[in-house]
């Protein structure tokens, strides 16, 4: 009888046993799948992801094979949205709006239920004029080189062509006038901008600035955690002052549009980055060492960049952009000074010695009579420019240049007198331009678009 017992029991504790087994199997087969089930899913989410993306870049690309076709016109009062259905899974929206002197390209990709947005800036590409490494046509008076003036590469002039001269004891030492070919033409300018796409910015942005999503009476102090409160807002607009201070960067992922009615100041040490639009009816200032990435800042009054400071941007005023002593200026950058007609004091864009900069920068200027002080981009002694500069005002140069000068007034400035048309002691170097250029998309003497920046 107690052996019989004793048999029960333990085959009681056998099945215990086996149950216990099995529980522990089915435990472990199911957190098996449900791992293989979680990863399955987000392998499937990224892949879906991966071809978002894809369609949102391809959309971009689309974008600009219709702007080269022609069926997108920069010049209109509309930028059309393009949906693209490619199949029932896949298919893009592309728009655009500007963004300074170039298009805001958006693109949103979608496959299944997944959407993945992408940015850009998109202008245009330069022309074969722009293999020059002077252009001046247009002028009145044949460029004279004097000093030790050296030009590497090809020289386009007016009518009156290229000479050598003397300033004050200053002959032209150089044993040809430069190291590539002269080519005399009697165009009357290459620069073709004429004020329509930055006008038709501005006015864009005064409407938009009559609807902001937030409104802030009085000043702002944007660091990380105002930010926070404030970055899923499109267009904001302060009454006064902004200022910019933080010590941990300041991202915008995503179009935001700050209208300033006051100045703007972008303290020292701070950095901001991204997609960030700030408009000023008044100056900005980037103090030392501070970083500015991507931006787009447009100024009625003046733009100044501290000493140290680290800049790629688009910066455009109505005023003066002064570069100071070793403020670095990164490409894709463009400084662009415009001129309404209206200014009694004219702009100018300064490179600072000391400064180096990779850059396109502008002057435009309504004034056709020279002795009205039109505006002017100065590169001083000891400054470095690695890019395009263009200036339909005065262009005087006595620092290194690494690329391409275009005016149909350059200047030569001593104590005693100015001289118009003249190169002295300049250093012009068209092989040493080290990227391909994109202009703002209202030249219309370019016929290729591409990008700008990418975000």
């Amino acid at each position: 009888m107690l052996s019989r017992k004793k048999i029960q029991s333990n085959e009681g504790s056998v099945l215990l046993n086996v149950l216990a087994v099995i529980f522990i199997l089915l435990t472990i087969f199911a957190a098996v799948f449900a791992f293989a089930i979680n990863r399955f899913s987000i392998l499937n989410r990224e892949i879906n992801l991966t071809k978002a993306t894809y369609l949102s870049t391809s959309g971009i690309e689309r974008y600009l094979y219709l702007l080269q076709k022609g069926e997108v016109e920069v010049n209109e009062n509309k930028f059309p949205t393009y949906r693209i259905s490619i199949s029932s899974d896949e298919s893009m929206e592309i728009s655009s709006r500007l963004m300074g002197a170039y298009l805001l390209v958006s693109s949103i990709g979608q496959y299944k239920n997944t959407k993945s947005v992408k940015y850009a800036l998109a202008g245009k590409r330069p022309g074969k004029d722009y293999n020059y490494a002077v252009i001046n046509e247009g002028s009145d008076y044949p460029l004279t080189l004097a000093g030790r003036t050296k030009i590497i590469g090809d020289i386009k002039a007016g009518i009156g062509g290229v000479t050598k001269g003397e300033i004050e004891g200053e002959y032209f030492q150089g044993d040809s006038l430069n190291d590539g070919r002269i080519v005399t033409s009697n165009y009357s300018g290459l620069l073709d901008y004429n004020f329509g796409i930055i006008n038709k910015y501005l006015s864009e942005i005064v409407d938009r600035a009559g609807s902001p999503d937030r409104y802030i009476d009085g000043s702002l102090v944007l660091d990380n955690e105002s930010f926070r409160d404030l970055e899923k807002e499109s267009i904001i607009v302060i009454e006064n002052q902004l200022e910019i201070s933080s010590d941990k960067p300041i991202i915008a992922s995503r179009p935001i549009t700050l209208i300033s009615k006051g100045n703007v100041i972008i303290k020292g040490g701070s950095r901001i980055a991204g997609l960030f639009e700030i408009v000023i009816d008044g100056y900005v200032e980037i103090q030392s060492d501070a970083i500015v990435e991507g931006l787009t800042l447009v100024a009625s009054d003046s733009i100044i960049i501290g000493s140290g400071a680290l800049v790629s941007a688009q910066a455009i005023c109505g005023g003066s952009i002064y570069i100071k002593e070793m403020a670095r200026i990164s490409y894709p950058s463009l400084l662009y000074i415009y001129d309404d007609g209206n200014s009694a004091n004219p702009g100018q864009i300064v490179f600072n010695l000391g400064s180096k900069s990779e850059c396109i920068a502008i002057a435009e200027d309504s004034i056709s009579q020279l002795d009205l002080n039109p505006n002017s981009i100065v590169i001083q002694p000891l400054a470095k420019v690695n890019g395009i500069v263009e200036s339909e005002g005065f262009l005087e140069i006595q620092g290194q240049l690494y690329g391409i000068a275009i005016s149909s007034n350059f200047l030569y400035k001593t104590e005693k007198s100015l001289y118009i048309n003249w190169l002295c002691n300049t250093n012009i170097d068209r092989n040493q331009l080290d990227f391909i250029a994109v202009l703002p998309i209202n030249n219309s003497k370019l016929d290729s678009y591409g990008l700008f920046k990418k975000y």
